[in-house]
């Protein structure tokens, strides 16, 4: 007699399954590292991690243009060489979880990666490393068939939002106050 087989999920279902794990694992790390609440949180966090992009605001914030009209300097504006950053994801108004590890490539007028214009308010990164509750993190623009999580894109180009990219300081950690998850006045 023919038994029925549990149908296997989708991909779409997998990365949404993956996407709230994660939310769930980074919400309890902040509710350990804050058992008061999150410094000025203004509201929880959504039960969902999307890719930086799918965020229409610079930052995250409503009140700041999308990224294809963002305008704002960050400190991987003005980096000349490879340089060491990390990858972040946002969780609330002002917080941000490091996800990925990698270098940052100098940004050129009217750049191209793997044969489309680079979008505004985005950079260029090679991923080097990542923890491995992250490997299944969705890629907003995904550089090529098959490469569509953080753990498929290790050692290849991706496009990330640049207000996410936090540029390493020489010690290998990076530097809050040097201006590159915010943007710079000027």
């Amino acid at each position: 007699m023919y038994r029925a087989h549990p149908r296997r999920p989708t991909r779409e279902e997998e990365a949404e399954r993956v996407r709230l794990e994660v939310a769930h694992q980074i919400k309890e790390q902040l509710a350990v590292m804050f058992p008061n609440g999150v410094p000025g949180q203004q509201g929880q966090a959504g039960d969902q991690v999307v890719s930086p992009g799918a965020k229409w605001g610079s930052c995250a914030s409503t009140d700041n243009p999308p990224p294809e009209l963002d305008t704002a300097r960050y400190a991987v504006d003005d980096i000349t060489t490879h340089t060491p950053c990390t990858l972040h994801v946002p969780l609330q108004s002002n917080i941000t979880q490091e996800i990925a590890r990698g270098v940052a490539h100098p940004i050129c007028a009217g750049q191209i990666i793997h044969g489309v214009p680079l979008h505004a308010g985005h950079s260029r990164v090679e991923v080097e490393d990542m923890p491995s509750q992250y490997r299944g993190y969705v890629l907003q623009f995904p550089p090529e068939e098959g490469v569509d999580t953080l753990g498929t894109a290790l050692h290849n180009l991706i496009v990330w939002l640049k207000c996410y990219i936090i540029i390493m300081s020489n010690d290998g950690a990076g530097d809050p106050g040097d201006g590159a998850s915010s943007p710079s006045n000027g």
